[in-house]
């Protein structure tokens, strides 16, 4: 049997003999745990959710065959008289001043537009003071078929646009 003093001695001259690999070896661990104390907290795994659709998707979905348009109206208060589900015919008039007033050029540009969303109305602002601004129009959201967007686009934007009521 081996006695206590000789397990001491030889345990001694182990760890003597190895103490620069042992030194090592605890100074890793030292830094490990170190590292391990100092690293933020991982996240929360969690459940990723798709984006919300754009108003344009969801409106074009709700109603298949038509496109969402946004035209700007030239005066607030036409926008106020509109409702989502209003049936319109869309006019365009020519305010270059190249003619009299009999003359001017009011065309339908598309009939049997139906109106997807009226925005609320402050999204029109004047970019100088922050003031709203009725004279700047206000945004319709209308729905057309697709044979009617370029006729609708070019009016929005070379013309005044307004409307009438289809029965």
């Amino acid at each position: 049997m081996v006695s206590r003093d000789s397990l001491h001695r030889r345990l001694r001259r182990l760890v003597l003999g190895h103490r620069r690999l042992l030194a090592g070896l605890l100074a890793a661990v030292a830094v490990g745990a170190g590292l391990q104390v100092l690293r933020p907290p991982q996240p929360e795994p969690s459940v990723v959710e798709a984006p919300p659709a754009s108003l344009g998707a969801r409106l074009g979905a709700a109603h298949p065959g038509l496109v969402p348009i946004p035209v700007r109206l030239p005066d607030a208060g036409m926008a106020d008289l509109l409702e989502p589900g209003d049936r319109l015919t869309v006019l365009a008039t020519d305010t270059s001043g190249a003619g009299d007033a009999t003359s001017a050029g009011t065309v339908a540009v598309a009939d049997d537009v139906l109106v997807l969303d009226v925005p609320r109305s402050g999204s029109s602002t004047s970019a100088e003071n922050g003031v709203m601004d009725s004279a700047a129009g206000r945004l319709v959201i209308i729905g057309v078929e697709a044979s009617a967007v370029g006729p609708v686009t070019n009016a929005a934007v070379r013309s005044v646009l307004t409307f009438s009521w289809d029965h």
